[in-house]
């Protein structure tokens, strides 16, 4: 999977930007992990235990779900999970589909999940 990974000095945050139909992933990890917080790492690494853990699970974040099948793993945003359109939904119009859902192998994600864990170690050192 392509993509890049972003330090904003300002505001000491991290990020993942990305590419192709792989673009709701980087949103989603740069949302929930990326902000200025020093259990940043601890918050990656219980992440990445649950994706090497898991066959078939669901894992609840903040803004997102992530949705494990076998060898499988599925970024959705909640306002596609919710049962009753409308209610607190986002501007879903800012976003495109492909900005909300995205899926790609649980090796791949490992891997990112991995390598952005020592990006963000090296920049905290």
């Amino acid at each position: 999977m392509d993509c890049e990974f972003t330090y904003n000095y300002q505001d000491k945050s991290h990020g993942i930007v990305t590419f192709s139909e792989h673009i709701a992933i980087g949103i989603c990890l740069s949302q929930e992990f990326g902000a200025n917080s020093k259990s940043r790492t601890n918050h990656i690494e219980q992440l990445l235990v649950s994706l090497e853990e898991a066959q078939d699970k669901r894992i609840e974040l903040s803004d997102w779900v992530v949705e494990v099948e076998e060898e499988d793993v599925c970024f959705k945003h909640n306002s596609l999970c919710s049962s009753e359109p409308g209610i607190d939904e986002p501007d879903v119009d800012s976003y495109l589909d492909w900005e909300l859902i995205a899926k790609c192998g649980k090796h791949d994600v490992v891997e990112l999940l991995s390598n952005w864990l020592s990006f963000v170690i090296e920049q905290k050192g």
